[in-house]
């Protein structure tokens, strides 16, 4: 009955590509001869040509997938995926299990299709809805925490779709990823989610903090007002109302999304100046130096303290060098000068048997293939090995 239902609403959904499906909804049922059911057919998602939905949030997963790196082209996908979704709400049906690993990426136009349509909540018209059976942490809507998905419907879409999108805007990070203060617990992201740990709103928070790496306060401020909306309250923005907000942004005609001039084949903003830059320079610059504190000083590992304190940081991408000095202890010249003595004593004693006969054969090849050791007093200390190493390229 579900997929009958399926066949009957089907969603609809335009694009200028007609190979190209958005949804691998069922097409028809096989039935046997007796009317028993054998399955159902449904449209290929080309796996070889497209990607995880995942694999586009940060810009590493970018750079190992060989996705466009320009900031326009997730601004185009969260456009994309909200016309997808408000499709299907038109038509009554929710996805529930709303999350980018069950959203496949076509990287030459950003289009995007959402499989495991069958999973989905279905309206059935008459016959009643469908339920869906399961759904994923960290997309999870805080009322809907420990509920049955059976029971879930448009709000849970509304609160996942409002997840993926910041996460898409804003390289990867979640919007309940934050820095909490003094007195609140820390947990999962899910855990974060049910405590409302929602810390890139207009308003801001003193209870916790955003994510350093975040550039959401470049954000225009009517996508801002979606997101507060979306995770702040339950009167969530609808998908309609993503697409409608993001088609301007996704549309290079408007002029609303502009390239950066100082980094136009990356960086994009929405004229508040370019926040990827920005937190280029931020990573870019070296951290400031902790002087000696007073403490430090009076206690006897404080003078080490204050030296790993005040040392310059290590660019990315080079390994310190390891000082074998530092590691030895032979750590003066008197030191060094006894051993080698000693080591000369040694190799005299053993050199001849105790009756004064000469020693065996493998004895004199072993003092053959040694070198005499110099005098001690003109032996002068070894210098400082330093290992150098060439900075490895950025990933």
């Amino acid at each position: 009955p579900k997929l009958e239902a399926m066949l009957a609403r089907e969603p609809a959904l335009s694009n200028d590509n007609p190979k190209f499906r958005q949804l691998a909804w069922p097409t028809s049922i096989a039935e046997a001869k007796d009317g028993r059911f054998l399955g159902f057919s449904m449209p290929e998602i080309d796996f070889d040509g497209s990607v995880s939905l995942e694999r586009m949030l940060q810009k590493r997963m970018r750079q190992v997938t060989g996705l466009p790196e320009f900031y326009g082209y997730r601004v185009t996908a969260a456009y994309n995926l909200a016309l997808s979704v408000a499709a299907l709400h038109k038509r009554g049906h929710h996805v529930i299990d709303l999350k980018p690993v069950n959203c496949r990426l076509h990287a030459e136009e950003m289009l995007i299709s959402i499989l495991d349509c069958d999973g989905f909540s279905v309206d059935g018209g008459a016959a009643g809805r469908y339920s869906a059976h399961q759904f994923t942490p960290e997309y999870i809507a805080p009322e809907a925490f420990g509920e049955d998905p059976h029971n879930l419907g448009e709000a849970q879409d509304l609160f996942a779709l409002a997840v993926i999108i910041f996460r898409l805007l804003n390289n990867g990070i979640h919007p309940f990823q934050a820095r909490l203060g003094k007195g609140l617990k820390s947990g999962t992201l899910q855990d974060m989610i049910n405590a409302g740990y929602y810390a890139y709103g207009l308003k801001s928070s003193p209870k916790y903090k955003p994510a350093g790496q975040s550039v959401h306060a470049y954000f225009p401020d009517d996508i801002r007002g979606l997101f507060d909306r979306a995770f702040k309250s339950s009167a969530r923005p609808s998908a309609k109302s993503w697409r409608d907000a993001l088609r301007n942004y996704a549309d290079p005609s408007s002029g609303k999304l502009i390239r950066c001039d100082k980094h136009p084949e990356e960086h994009g903003h929405f004229g508040k100046g370019c926040g990827w830059c920005k937190l280029d320079e931020i990573n870019l610059s070296p951290m400031p130096a902790k002087g000696r504190t007073k403490r430090q000083s009076n206690r006897g590992g404080g003078a080490a303290s204050a030296r790993k304190a005040t040392a310059a940081p290590m660019p990315a991408g080079i390994i310190p060098s390891v000082s074998l000095g530092s590691l030895s202890i032979m750590r003066n010249r008197r030191a060094l000068i006894f051993t080698i003595v000693a080591a000369i004593v040694l190799i005299g004693v053993s050199g001849a048997s105790p009756d004064g006969a000469p020693p065996p054969p493998h004895s004199q090849q072993l003092q053959k293939r040694q070198q005499p050791s110099p005098p001690a007093t003109k032996k002068s200390p070894p210098s400082r090995f330093q290992q150098q190493q060439k900075a490895r390229p950025p990933v």
